[in-house]
Order: C-alpha cells, then structure tokens, then sequence
C-alpha cells in the first residue's frame, strides 16, 4: 500500500479533513473477513490458472448488432 508523505508541504483545511477522515475509515474498509475472502479468492484464481482451467465465462454476447437503437425498438423486444 502506498503511503503519502508530506514532508515539506502545507496542507489546506479540506486536505487535512479528507487525510483525517481517510485514517479513520480505513480499518473498515481492511477488515479481516473482507481481506480473507480476497485471499481466497485469489487463491482459487491462480489454482485454476496453474492448472489450465479456462476463466469462467461471465460475459456473452446478446446481439450483433451495431448503432444506436430507438426507443420503439427497444420497447419492442
């Protein structure tokens, strides 16, 4: 993680607030079970890369069409 450091710097009132708040908020944002199951995550993502597995498929493809759609022709779909 990257650490600011202001070493020779002022910082304005709203500069201060925002550090200030971004200090206190930040053990929300890395609590343990969060962190945990990013671990596993990426655990279970470089297992399936090791063995060769394709990614799941999130995406697909609805239609091939190109160009911008009226709204009749949304609606009538």
């Amino acid at each position: 993680m990257k650490k600011a450091v202001f070493q020779g710097t002022a910082l304005s009132t709203s500069q201060r607030r925002q550090l200030d708040f971004q200090r206190r908020t930040k053990s929300a944002f890395l609590n343990s079970a969060l962190e945990q199951q990013v671990q596993d995550t990426l655990k279970a993502v470089q297992e399936r890369k090791d063995k060769g597995i394709a990614p799941e498929k999130i995406w697909s493809r609805v239609s091939d069409e190109s160009g911008t759609i009226s709204v009749a022709e949304w609606v009538d779909r």
